[in-house]
């Protein structure tokens, strides 16, 4: 009874900012869940894209080495570019100019590089005859397209959802917004998961030929990359809208901390030390870090026997779009509780909540994984294979890990910057979500990789040492989440005061 009366109130509160204000509504709520629901449908589908690509043709041991030797450097090589970028362009220029060289890059490799990677990449099969120890190397270098391809989606879903999109969100609302919207707009943009787990399994299902009209991996691939850049360049069109109408609109934009009109100019080594100087910061980083390293560990495991049960491209793909699916609907099912979490209690709260239900489910995944032996004769009388359980619990377990990461650790983080300065809000947050994110993942592979080396070569036999490796990174979570608190209950109290004054 009392959660139905706090929810009442809290929908009461919602209805006066948003219903009761349509100009709030139609100009500055509405768009933004535009905004968020076209960069989800970019970074849902190039992820089920470079997944089909590269686990069904050169398996799932391969992408420890590319995130660590190409996508973790391509991350510090784009935050140096942005850092000098963020000195010279608007933050207008500088948005267009990122999302149109990603768009560019997809639609290059849908209609060049990837129907044309037999003619222009090396046979490099006898040097790694030569250098067994390098093998997965050399198969990265022999397929680099396809390794282009993996790190251009990696860095293109951290940059648009995770920078790009959520700073804009951030110049836009102030924490009290914050508080009552950011969870619920977010319902609204994580449709774009549903939208794209729909669009790539309609795909993919016509070119396995279930449908009558039938279509090729490359010709399937052509459509989803084309319908990747009609939304990357419809988030331009909306971006530069609200810059020039909502941002400057003081009844839109109220209560945000006044900044000076003069351009700060630092270089990249001045960033890197003001950003790195922050203790709120560092705090901040090693959330990120931590979801990084342990969403790593879990896909690692998953994507392994998602390639022993699909080994095709059409077929990977195809269930890749029904994961998509799922999952959107578990993440908007998330949003509304953690809309809920947010506006209900305290911070805290709510950002303890995705390293404590990862944590458990990771650890019942892992669980019988390890015992699969001692669950074979139960799944024996199920009819169900112990690859089939493996790969229905990994699903559970990410869907898990990702939407509480959506609902959760998302909205936490974001509202965590609002009250910093213009500086830390830019560069810093370019520092945590790129490099924080992308050194937590590549972490994450130097430890698989050193399991290669020392343990065993095969990811199915390492279960044991990832699941430690796992439930160390929960617990470093759940600490920093602790200790950020206390700062952030301290830097959000003297922004308040400073609006007003």
């Amino acid at each position: 009874m009392k959660l139905i009366k706090e929810s009442t109130s809290s929908f009461k509160r919602l209805n006066e900012l948003l219903i009761q204000n349509k100009s709030y509504l139609l100009y500055k709520y509405i768009p933004t869940s535009i905004m968020l629901m076209l960069s989800a449908y970019i970074y849902t589908l190039l992820r089920g894209a470079k997944d089909s690509i590269l686990v069904p043709q050169l398996g799932a041991e391969l992408i420890s080495f590319i995130k660590f030797y190409g996508v973790f450097p391509s991350t510090i090589i784009f935050f140096i570019c942005y850092s000098k970028l963020a000195n010279i362009l608007s933050r207008d220029k500088m948005y267009i100019s990122i999302v149109s060289f990603f768009m560019s890059f997809f639609l290059l490799y849908a209609f060049v590089l990837g129907p044309y990677c037999e003619y222009i990449q090396p046979d490099l099969s006898a040097l790694s005859a030569d250098f067994p120890k390098l093998q997965f190397q050399i198969l990265m270098i022999e397929n680099w397209t396809i390794s282009l391809f993996y790190i251009m989606s990696e860095l293109c879903g951290t940059v648009m959802l995770t920078l790009l999109f959520w700073q804009f969100a951030n110049e836009l609302y102030s924490v009290k917004e914050a508080r009552k919207t950011y969870s619920l707009f977010g319902v609204i943009g994580q449709t774009g998961l549903i939208v794209a787990g729909i669009v790539q399994y309609i795909i993919s299902d016509a070119a396995s030929g279930n449908n009558l009209r039938f279509l090729d991996w490359k010709l399937s691939l052509k459509y989803m990359m084309i319908s990747v850049a009609v939304a990357g360049f419809s988030s331009i069109i909306i971006y530069v809208w609200m810059y020039k109408k909502v941002l400057p609109n003081p009844e839109l934009c109220e209560g945000r901390p006044s900044e000076s009109k003069e351009k700060i100019s630092l270089s990249v080594k001045e960033s890197f030390k003001y950003v790195f100087s922050s203790k709120y910061l560092w705090l901040i980083m090693v959330i990120v870090f931590c979801y990084g390293v342990g969403i790593n560990l879990i896909e690692s495991v998953w994507k392994d026997q998602l390639r022993i049960q699909y080994p095709t491209h059409n077929a990977y793909s195809t269930f890749m779009g029904k994961f998509h699916i799922y999952f959107g609907c578990a993440t908007v099912t998330s949003m509304l509780l953690g809309n809920y979490i947010l506006r209900t209690f305290k911070w805290i709260v709510a950002a303890l909540f995705t390293p404590i239900g990862a944590g458990l489910s990771g650890l019942i995944f892992f669980t019988i994984i390890i015992f699969k032996d001692s669950f074979k004769p139960l799944l024996d009388s199920l009819d169900i294979t112990i690859v089939s359980m493996a790969v229905l619990l990994g699903s559970l377990q990410v869907i898990i890990f990702k939407s509480f990461n959506y609902a959760f650790v998302d909205a936490t983080k974001e509202m965590a910057f609002i009250p910093l300065d213009k500086e830390l809000r830019t560069k810093g947050k370019a520092a945590v979500d790129v490099i924080g994110g992308r050194f937590g993942k590549s972490f994450g592979a130097i430890l698989q990789q050193l399991m290669f080396s020392f343990i065993n070569p095969s990811l199915s036999q390492l279960s044991i040492e990832i699941c430690i490796a796992f439930v160390i990174t929960m617990v470093m979570w759940i600490f920093s989440v602790i200790a950020l608190n206390k700062e952030f209950s301290k830097v959000a109290d003297f922004a308040y005061k400073k609006v007003k004054k």
